[in-house]
Formats: C-alpha cells, structure tokens, sequence
C-alpha cells in the first residue's frame, strides 16, 4: 500500500515529502508509544482528588466542556490520546496509516474490551463518530465535521474519510470518545460503560464521582484500586480539603502555597501556565441585552468593544487576583501553533477609552451586566473594578456552568466572562469551533457562543485547516490571529497558572491542557 507520509504509528521510518512538516508539528517528535512505568498496583488505597470540575452528566459528547472531558477521560477512550505535553500516541488504534491524502485507516487493539465485559469492535467505533456526525446539537460533533464518511473494514480496521485534506484529524480525534454501539440518551447521561482505566462505581451530580480501578485494563493499571474525584471544589474548599487529609491532591490556584505544604512532610507545590484564556464576551447577533428594559445592545458597536479592550488595565487586573496569572494580549499563549511572538502587548489608554464611549452615545458612562461561572467570581469583579474608571458601571452576577452554558446558548447573555482553550495545541481547533459562523450542519462554530457571523474569515479558516504546508498555514493563523483582535470578537484577559498541592509518596506531572487524571499519578511510597 502507498503511504502518503502524513502519520503512521508506531512509524517505522522518517516520513518524507511534502507532509513531513505536518507530523513534526501535530507530536513535537515522532508519534510513539508511551514508555512503560513502573506502579505500584497492588495496594488498595483510595485516591481522592478535589477538583474545580463543575459536571452534572457523563455523555461524552454533549458538551464540549474540559471538566466534562477531564472526568469522563476516566472511563472512556478515543482512537489517539495525548501525554502531559500533548504528544499524540496510539490508545484505542494502535496503529494508523494513510494510503492517500483523503484516506486513514485505523487498527484496534484486539485486547481491548468494555467495562461490561463486551470486547471493542470497529461497529462500536464507527457509531460513536456517526453518533456525532448525525447529531449536531451534541457539542463535540465539531470534532468530526471533517469526516466524509466511516465504515468497518472488518479484522478491527476503520476507514476515515476526511472531505478534504486536513492538518488536525488526530488531534480531534483524541477528544472523540469511544462508546459502546447503540449507546444513546439516558444510557449516558449518569452511567458510563467504557474501555478506560477507571469503572464508575458512583456519580453524585456536581459532587462526586467514584472510581474503582479496571484490573482487565488493556494497558497499564491505575496505581490504587479507587479514586474519588470530589467536585465543584473551589481553591479554598481544595486547600482545606487537603490541610484536613480528605484529599491527596488538590488543585487550588492561589498564591502562598509553598507554606502550606511546607507544613506537611514531603507535600509540594506543582505548578504549570494554562492553555485556557480567561476572556470577555459579547452577544454580537441579539439587538438588545438581558436586563431591566432589556436596552439596546451596546457590544454590536465595535467602539465600545474597543473602549472596553483599551480600558482593561490587565496588568493591574492580574495583580489583584489571588492566584497566579499572565496577562493576556492575544487569544492562545506560546505554547499553541498559531501564537503570534510579534503582536504587541495590549497596553490600556483610559483617554481613548472614555473618547470611544462617548462617540458611541455612552458619554455619561454603559452600566452592563456581566454573567459569569462560579469558579470565576473573583476576576468578573476585578474585571468590574477595574473597568470603572474608564465609564463602565459593570453588575456582575454569578452562576453555576449548567444554568451560564444555557443562557449563553440561548441568547440570554450579552456581556460575559468565560475561558476557552486549544487543547490540541493547535489555534485552528479554536477558529473552528468558536470563531467560525455556527454551521450546525458543517458541525463548525458549535462553541461560537457570540453569534458572531463573518463569512469572508469562515473561508479563510477553513483554508487554513485544508493547508498541509505547515509555513504557510502557520502564516494564515497569525494573520486570523490578529483579525480577531482587530475585530475583538473576543476580549482577552489572562492566562492563568494551574496550582496543585501533591501529597507525599505521588509522583505526578501537570498536564499542558490543565487536566487531572487520576491514571497519572503515580505512587512513590509503600502504604
């Protein structure tokens, strides 16, 4: 068979030609397997972990969300994953190759098998992409728009066909979770039968979820036979919950933590800068704005869009944050393909602020409401604070993710602050899932949550996700990069640094896209 040297896994040789460039930049290095580990398996301790996680369901492919996939990443599998680094490798397909550029097949892992005993099949993974690919108003539909079409070849192969030539197949692949056949609905909505890690043994709704280790796992085994994922937990509640001995690891980004594990034997602090930007949006489609009066939208003017970006004073924002945090000019940090090193910092100018707001008809000031998510209490209000001196008389009122994610997609939220991250370390996925025009047909834009609608930049991204020379595509996104920030589609904030205190007798790394899994983490003692 001819291969047209886009990826295959594990490979047994330099790929050459034209897409040679593509695989450099989807794995940082060839896509292999990942080096074994030694853990100590055997020991039937609990693992308990506090985590921000806000996650009230378990289908894997209602909502495009990182809490719900950081969790339900326990349980179930995709075809490819990714290491703490994003480094791709095989999971479920333990091999691939490409015979053309349109063209990918896949090989299961014949030892591969369900948490109720039925073995992986090609069936099981041809229903979990067409289960996307046929249901638009499932939010993860937006990782397989690319895919023609999906069918068994029979002896545990797959064929994809993508509707164009593609740089991000495997990488969106990774976040398409793979369910039994015939799984649908209620069947997902509170259980779970994956081929993962962990088996669920309990979900409490935005509580907790328990695990218990998948001892006929195909690869190497959970170092404690359960874990308990305690969710919702705010920094206090995970600092507290660590200090009283509930939790083991707990993530927590404030500042200062260094004495608190200081005062712990062998506790340290892990650290790591973030993928997802904390940022401001805008209903850019809806003529008027939740409130009293419902008044007139003041976001569809780009002056006011303006006035806010130049009145965000980020710098003084991050400094009165109680965690670590880096001010954020543009919309992916270095460490995302598509990060622009030679767009200036976004420096504030309250004078040209006050003087877009009054060209606008907001010269005595624009009181506005800004919605938020619990976990994001503290920055909305700096937010509000430091907004002020530039005229903005900003409310700020909180709620769960449930109730935030149903008003943003119906509309009823014109001015809020959210996060939004690359978390396959590529600038495309977000273009297309959040700045493309909602396309629920395409499965494109299915995260545009601003209804904003521009069909010249739709056709420059997805010439850019259809260009394989990887110079020239990285030109295209810093050119799209820069658009949005002209256009300020979105309003960056910062980037936050993930915090973590670790228990002594873990080993553990932070992962690139702020995901906490407990498969990861290892045991250094002998409990």
């Amino acid at each position: 068979m001819t291969s047209w040297g886009l990826v295959t896994a594990p490979m047994s040789r330099p790929a050459r030609g034209r897409f040679a460039p593509l695989i450099a930049v989807l794995s940082g290095a060839a896509l292999l397997l990942p080096a074994c580990r030694t853990r100590d398996a055997s020991d039937g301790q609990t693992l308990t972990l506090s985590v921000p996680y806000e996650v009230g369901r378990l289908d894997p492919h209602a909502h495009d969300r990182a809490a719900t996939f950081a969790v339900v990443s326990h349980v179930y599998e995709a075809l490819v994953s990714a290491d703490a680094n994003l480094v791709l490798s095989p999971a479920l397909a333990r091999r691939w190759e490409n015979p053309d550029p349109l063209t990918w097949v896949f090989h299961l892992r014949p030892e591969a098998r369900f948490h109720s005993g039925k073995p992986l099949t090609a069936a099981d993974v041809v229903w979990s992409i067409e289960r996307l690919r046929s249901r638009p108003d499932l939010e993860m539909a937006s990782y397989v728009h690319d895919v023609e079409s999906v069918r068994s070849l029979g002896s545990g192969r797959i064929e994809v066909k993508t509707r164009a030539p593609t740089a991000l197949l495997l990488p969106k692949l990774r976040f398409v979770l793979v369910v039994p056949e015939g799984s649908d609905g209620e069947g997902l909505r509170l259980t779970a039968d994956g081929t993962g890690p962990w088996k669920l043994v309990e979900f409490r709704p935005g509580v907790s979820v328990t695990l218990a280790r998948n001892d006929a796992y195909w690869g190497e085994k959970p170092a404690f036979a359960s874990a308990v994922l305690r969710l919702g937990r705010s920094s206090a509640q995970a600092r507290e919950d660590f200090r009283d001995g509930t939790s083991r690891l707990s993530q927590c980004n404030v500042l200062g933590l260094e004495d608190e594990a200081g005062a712990r034997p062998g506790a340290t602090v892990r650290k790591r800068t973030s993928l997802f930007l904390k940022y401001l949006g805008f209903d850019l489609d809806a003529s008027r704005v939740p409130g009293p009066g419902e008044p007139a939208n003041p976001f569809l003017d780009p002056r006011v869009r303006k006035a806010l970006h130049l009145a965000l004073d980020r710098s003084a924002l991050v400094s009165r944050l109680s965690f670590s945090a880096v001010p954020a000019s543009q919309l992916v940090p270095p460490s995302v393909f598509g990060h622009d090193p030679d767009l200036p910092p976004a420096l504030p100018s309250l004078a040209t602020a006050r003087r877009l707001l009054a060209e606008a008809g907001y010269g005595a000031g624009l009181a506005v409401t800004l919605l938020t998510r619990r976990f994001l209490e503290e920055p909305a209000r700096v937010a509000a604070e430091v907004l002020a001196p530039a005229g903005f008389r900003v409310s700020v009122e909180v709620v769960g993710d449930e109730e935030f994610f149903d008003r943003l997609r119906g509309g009823r939220a014109g001015f809020y602050l959210t996060r939004r991250g690359c978390a396959t370390g590529d600038f495309g996925q977000l273009l297309e899932s959040a700045a493309h025009s909602r396309d629920p047909q395409r499965r494109l834009g299915l995260s545009q949550d601003g209804r904003y609608s521009n069909p010249e930049l739709d056709r420059e991204i997805e010439l850019s996700s259809r260009t394989l020379d990887m110079r020239e595509r990285r030109e295209m996104l810093l050119r799209l990069q820069r658009r949005l920030m002209e256009e300020l589609v979105f309003v960056p904030v910062y980037f936050d640094e993930d915090v973590y205190l670790l228990d002594a007798g873990l080993s553990w790394q932070p992962r690139a896209d702020s995901y906490v899994l407990a498969q990861e983490i290892a045991r250094t003692d002998a409990d």
